[in-house]
């Protein structure tokens, strides 16, 4: 399952329901503390894949026996290996597009 921790209360991203499976809201703690936690409850820590940026949740977790995926990372994994992407170039609304509806093929799908 897919589960995206936003900081704040619910709402403020909305327009990502029924895209996700799981869409928490932080509220009163951060959405790092809301990760860390998350993790540490798990009894299928191993079975966690966390996608961030931030080198101390990533060491965090790991250290939990979570893996980790740097969010480059992640979207490389389902691209072609000989495209090159920028990832600080602006992308085209259509490639916006494309890429979304990529990911929602890949990591969305329904156990049979």
């Amino acid at each position: 399952m897919v589960t995206i921790v936003f900081d704040g209360q619910p709402g403020i991203a909305a327009h990502v329901y029924g895209l996700i499976p799981k869409v928490l809201f932080s509220e009163n703690e951060t959405a790092d503390e809301a990760i860390k936690r998350i993790v540490e409850k798990s009894d299928l820590k191993k079975n966690i894949v966390v996608v961030t940026g931030d080198k101390e949740i990533q060491f965090y977790v790991r250290q939990l026996g979570a893996k980790v995926l740097s969010v480059e990372d992640f979207f490389l994994r389902k691209l072609d290996n000989k495209r090159k992407v920028d990832f600080h170039k602006p992308i085209a609304n259509t490639e916006e597009y494309r890429i979304n509806q990529e990911l929602k093929e890949v990591w969305l799908k329904k156990d049979k």
